[in-house]
């Protein structure tokens, strides 16, 4: 049930390896939309057809949207366009509120730029964040920048890091 006639994109999977998490929500007819779905292992090795995950006031002026899950998946930090953004894609964080619900994405304003924000990965420690920009300067276009999450709140964090060579490139470097 995964792959459709759509654009399918495994965004995250759960620390258990029984939850993916994908780009877009899948419809029974086959159609698609924005935002993000799960799915989840089945006995018999498969996955669930996906469920949409509903994040209040969702919606992202791209055709690509990513994320990151927390390891106890109620934390879920997305790299989407809103009109709330400094740039393009920015960080936002959004809380489960239990079930498939979740919160209003909150911009994460300290490690966003009027650049572009995307592909964040969170370490299964949830205090170390993986992302690309191309709003902080480095080797090439776009670099990978490391930061430790500050407090329990998700919105501070330490100043971001390049990554530097060999790592970064002069070329397009994310995920």
């Amino acid at each position: 049930p995964l792959n459709t006639a759509n654009y399918d994109g495994v965004r995250a999977i759960n620390s258990t390896a029984t939850h993916l998490y994908l780009q877009n929500i899948y419809n029974a007819d086959g159609t698609g939309g924005k935002g993000f779905s799960i799915s989840e292992k089945q006995p018999d090795g498969g996955w669930s057809f996906p469920e949409a995950l509903e994040i209040e006031d969702y919606y992202n002026d791209t055709t690509i949207a990513m994320m990151a899950i927390s390891g106890d998946e109620t934390k879920m930090i997305l790299a989407v366009q809103r009109k709330d953004s400094k740039g393009q894609h920015d960080l936002y964080l959004s809380r489960s509120l239990g079930g498939r619900k979740w919160s209003k994405p909150e911009p994460i304003t300290e490690l966003n730029t009027p650049m572009d924000e995307i592909a964040p990965f969170l370490a299964f420690d949830d205090h170390t964040l993986y992302f690309s920009t191309n709003g902080r300067g480095g080797f090439g276009g776009y670099d990978i920048f490391i930061c430790r999450r500050l407090d329990s709140t998700w919105m501070h964090w330490s100043e971001p890091r390049n990554l530097g060579e060999p790592v970064n490139t002069a070329s397009f470097d994310a995920y």
